[in-house]
């Protein structure tokens, strides 16, 4: 079930320009591109996030490229007008549907 969701903290370190680590799963996939945008381990592995930890600490140009391409990413879909505008084209579709 967690794997579906992406931690509020996730679009708050992405939108602070910061490089995040977080865990790997379809709703994080759904938004933003691993290896790309943030970096993601397998869930519940320490072996995994000690790793991602460690490549992080290990390279200050991927920390800054994570940083600036998920800052980006984040304020393209998690704007207060990004997620209103979203959410009105969701209720405008099911209000169509049901019409």
């Amino acid at each position: 079930k967690a794997g579906g969701l992406i931690p509020h903290n996730v679009y708050q370190g992405l939108a602070a320009g910061r490089a995040v680590l977080t865990g790997d799963g379809p709703g994080v996939r759904e938004v933003f591109e691993p290896g790309v945008h943030l970096a993601t381990v397998t869930r519940g592995d320490p072996e995994s996030i000690a790793a991602g930890l460690s490549d992080l600490i290990a390279s200050s140009s991927w920390r800054e490229t994570l940083a600036a391409a998920g800052r980006e990413r984040a304020l393209e879909v998690a704007t207060p007008e990004r997620v209103g505008a979203t959410l009105k084209q969701a209720l405008d579709s099911v209000a169509g549907a049901a019409a």
